[in-house]
């Protein structure tokens, strides 16, 4: 006996690859630092936390870099 979820299931559907990268290559990253945990991480310009301690505080290390280009 097959079993399909109906049309109003709030089952959702995986992305293709196509569009996972598509949507995760629009996004602007940065490579910060994070203090509490000692690490360095490249993370989201939109979601600026250390992804292991969920601190906000983090060091910036191309900051002047993008400042100057910036102001070119």
């Amino acid at each position: 006996m097959e079993r399909s979820s109906p049309a109003s299931s709030c089952v959702s559907r995986e992305p293709s690859p196509d569009e996972e990268f598509s949507k995760k290559s629009a996004m602007p990253m940065m490579l910060v630092g994070c203090p509490g945990c000692l690490m360095y991480v490249i993370i989201s310009e939109e979601n600026l936390k250390c992804p292991k301690c969920k601190s906000t505080v983090l060091l910036d290390f191309f900051k002047e870099e993008r400042i100057k280009n910036s102001k070119a």
